[in-house]
């Protein structure tokens, strides 16, 4: 029996048990290779998606905080809670002079749609967070207004 571990989604490593194992399993190595070659490309695609329809959708319904000058200002939140709904991963915080900001780690990469808001780069400290904390940041109406409409907007534009 061939034993075989995939190390990770960035960096599709597998390692097999065995000599007649890396025989057997060496074109289907390749191929599992290039499916996953495939889904990271489609990952990175389907990211570059939501940043648009985050981008489209952030508006004074999302966060009060919002303006034409600086449309991820105050969308840190709602944010998150959105792209959780989308991809899943963990919600996670740092801690800045006016509060916690929260963005999103997706199969241990980090994910910050809203870090234009700030015009100095972050010190990350990627504090555990979750959906109540960052919910804190936020509210029903807000959270609402943003998820439906990021929904529409990727359930209506083109595949790019």
């Amino acid at each position: 029996m061939c034993l075989f571990k995939f190390l990770g989604f960035e960096s599709p490593i597998i390692k097999l048990d065995s000599k007649n194992c890396r025989k057997e399993w060496g074109s289907k190595y390749l191929n599992f290779f290039e499916r996953v070659t495939d889904l990271k490309n489609n990952f990175k695609i389907q990211t570059d998606r939501i940043h648009k329809a985050l981008s489209f959708s952030w508006s004074l319904e999302s966060s009060s905080k919002w303006s034409i000058e600086n449309p991820a200002m105050g969308q840190c939140g709602v944010t998150s809670l959105v792209v959780n709904d989308l991809l899943g991963g963990e919600i996670s915080k740092t801690k800045l002079p006016d509060g916690w900001h929260f963005y999103n780690f997706i199969n241990g990469i980090r994910y910050d749609f809203t870090a234009s808001q700030f015009k100095e780069s972050i010190h990350y400290m990627d504090f555990p967070s979750n959906r109540e904390e960052a919910f804190l940041d936020t509210n029903d109406k807000q959270y609402t207004y943003l998820k439906q409409s990021v929904f529409l907007y990727l359930d209506t534009s083109k595949q790019d």
